[in-house]
């Protein structure tokens, strides 16, 4: 799905008088070819998206890196930082204001709880701005 297709099926949820907003998966995006690996690749999409639904149009970022290539259509998760996406992709989304009030979950292979712990640190890390600290840690990598 297209930034465009999302904006426009937003639009109409609204129109019919519900109050919502996207779910945005960065994997899923990312195979589907919306380029999120900057700051300025968010900041064009969600200037898409608001240029047709309005603000607030994402509430919630399900965050894992990608397995699969740019555009490649491959929906295979990956942890944080070790896929296609790369670190700098979740850094700028911290980067992002109009994702200030959007919460994060996550969601990739590996075993519970270690999986979530280990991915849930390097977000912090990289929203908090601790320089080195998003990288993978050697222990759980």
């Amino acid at each position: 799905m297209t930034i465009a297709e999302m904006g426009t099926t937003l639009a109409a949820v609204r129109a019919a008088g519900v109050d919502a907003a996207l779910c945005f998966d960065t994997c899923h995006g990312f195979a589907a070819g919306i380029d999120v690996r900057s700051f300025a690749g968010w900041a064009t999409a969600l200037d898409e998206l608001a240029s047709i639904c309005g603000p607030r149009g994402v509430a919630l970022i399900h965050a894992n890196d990608c397995k699969g290539e740019f555009g490649s259509h491959k929906d295979r998760h990956d942890w944080i930082g070790d896929g296609f996406l790369g670190m700098d992709a979740f850094r700028t989304l911290f980067e992002q204001p109009e994702l200030a009030d959007a919460s994060v979950v996550v969601e990739m292979p590996g075993e519970v709880p270690v999986k979530d712990v280990e991915n849930v640190r390097r977000l912090k890390a990289l929203r908090d701005g601790d320089a080195g600290s998003g990288a993978p840690d050697p222990e759980h990598a």
